[in-house]
């Protein structure tokens, strides 16, 4: 028997289960340099990605900061700007009584926290007597003209301690002995705004009280009031109110 045949027929099925062997090798070992050039390129993009976040948020950061710094800068200005003006002040005079002597010292005082740039003031005695219902009284008119003040005071800067007023200056005025009220209107003129000061003296069992109330724009009504104090013991409406 040739055995020849066999044997060319059984190598050619080896070499072909061996091509196809090798063939199935060669694919798992491409295969496996895919998946690693792969996981290479996606660890790469992950990379990439959290480094862009980081910088996404480091630049959220900073706008964040820069944001905050203008809002500072801003309210600087702001402040600066009212410092100069002198927004948000006003002044006023804070009396007190030497009933003995039967003397009020008037001290001016800022009210606000910036200064008040040139200042004047005029306080004015009496004036509801000079004009009362309507017509002039001529010795309360002399009497006012007489005695009426005029201040300029230029700068007037606010208390270097918080919550208390320091006096800036003093005008010493006498009670009367012969009456039982002394009135004052008080103007002041500044560069932000005018102020009026309605001031009253009452004279109780002997001893002076007063009241003072302070509003803007020389305005009367409730509104424009910035400032108002009643000394204990000074008369007053049922309702508490003063007949200003």
């Amino acid at each position: 028997m040739n055995w020849w045949p066999v044997i060319i027929t059984f190598a050619g099925a080896l070499l072909s289960a061996g091509g196809v062997l090798w063939a199935s090798l060669s694919d798992a070992n491409e295969k496996v340099k895919l998946a690693e050039e792969r996981g290479r390129f996606e660890t790469e993009l992950r990379t990439k990605t959290d480094e862009q976040l980081r910088s996404q948020q480091q630049l959220v950061a900073k706008s964040d900061e820069i944001s905050k710094l203008n809002q500072q800068i801003a309210a600087l200005s702001a402040q600066s700007a009212a410092y100069v003006r002198g927004d948000g002040s006003f002044c006023f005079f804070e009396p007190s009584l030497f009933q003995k002597q039967h003397t009020t010292f008037l001290s001016l005082v800022n009210g606000g926290v910036n200064p008040l740039y040139d200042l004047r003031v005029r306080i004015v005695p009496n004036p509801q007597e000079a004009y009362a219902k309507g017509a002039m009284n001529f010795d309360a008119f002399e009497y006012m003209l007489k005695n009426e003040k005029t201040l300029i005071v230029g700068t007037l800067s606010p208390s270097p301690v918080p919550g208390k007023a320091i006096p800036a200056e003093t005008v010493k005025w006498e009670l009367p002995t012969d009456k039982d009220h002394l009135d004052f209107s008080v103007f002041f003129s500044a560069r932000n705004a005018k102020y009026m000061q309605l001031l009253r003296y009452r004279k109780v069992n002997g001893r002076w009280y007063f009241a003072y109330r302070v509003t803007r724009d020389l305005l009367e009504a409730e509104g424009a009031v910035v400032k108002q104090f009643i000394l204990p013991g000074y008369p007053t409406n049922p309702d508490g109110s003063v007949h200003w």
